[in-house]
């Protein structure tokens, strides 16, 4: 299976494809070029410029956009441009910015971040609706792909130097993640095959990575790990996936425009149809 271009060299680090199901729009943001964008279907390109680096877009309960920026979470109209600060995070250390983050099916707003400096961590958040942030994973280097099972039970996350898709049992009441394992081992890979980065998760429960440095998107087995499918991408660093279109059976590839001496459409956005389905993005439960 092969992607196609759907907006050629879109980004200068493309990211967090996220499809709006009441606007019919793909969001996804350009994180070193301090961007959000927003693709229609037709191919035109609307983009919005954010003070500093951008990591994450997701939806919300009402009009509004929740943002990561450098700083923290803010909510952003994308209809007036007015951008509202909501959550600092990391706000007293500028070496560590928002990287990848989604709301969870409880309405929470899961958000990781990544040292941009050798001597220091990242971690991974969650943000109730009321504003309240908590630590709940420390240490990380790149806090990346995340997505839920469809019955809810089970939530994935990457930290992509791990080399590894982790599992936990999900707690829908509570919002809390407990018996961290490994599904899917990229450790023993091949170098070609590149490391996790962004992921979604299918509507029959299945995971697709994008492996930065591999040139493809694959489809895992979520309880064997084992691969089931592979899409090929000509980018070297493919960074995020997510389903879209009428019928979410569109799968949409943001990639980095890295190497563009070889590969002239790297940091474009691509798109492929899959034959499978994924399922509506989860809202943080704030207007």
């Amino acid at each position: 299976m092969k992607a196609e271009v759907f907006l050629k060299n879109a980004a200068v680090l493309g990211e967090g494809p996220l499809w709006d199901d009441r606007r019919s729009a793909l969001f996804f943001v350009d994180i070193e070029g301090k961007k959000l964008n927003r693709a229609a279907m037709d191919g035109a390109l609307t983009s919005w410029d954010m003070p500093s680096r951008i990591g994450t877009v997701g939806l919300t309960q009402g009009d509004r956009l929740v943002v990561a920026l450098e700083d923290g979470l803010y909510l952003f109209d994308p209809e007036t441009a007015a951008l509202e600060r909501f959550a600092p995070l990391e706000a007293d250390r500028p070496e560590v910015r928002g990287n990848d983050g989604k709301p969870d099916p409880a309405g929470n707003m899961w958000q990781g971040t990544m040292p941009m400096t050798p001597d220091e961590m990242g971690a991974l958040y969650r943000i109730r609706p009321d504003g309240t942030a908590e630590n709940i994973i420390d240490g990380l280097k790149c806090a990346n792909g995340m997505g839920w099972s469809p019955d809810h039970k089970t939530m994935y996350f990457i930290d992509t130097p791990s080399k590894a898709v982790w599992a936990f049992d999900y707690d829908e009441e509570t919002g809390d993640i407990a018996n961290r394992r490994v599904v899917v081992d990229f450790a023993q890979a091949a170098p070609e095959e590149g490391g996790p980065d962004g992921m979604t998760v299918d509507a029959e429960g299945k995971l697709w990575v994008a492996q930065w440095g591999g040139c493809q998107v694959s489809r895992y087995d979520e309880i064997t790990g084992e691969k089931l499918m592979k899409v090929e991408v000509p980018a070297p660093c493919t960074s995020c996936p997510t389903f879209g279109g009428e019928n979410l059976d569109k799968l949409f590839i943001t990639t980095a425009g890295f190497a563009k001496e070889k590969f002239p459409l790297a940091g474009s956005l691509f798109v492929a149809d899959m034959g499978v389905r994924g399922m509506k993005a989860n809202r943080f439960a704030v207007r």
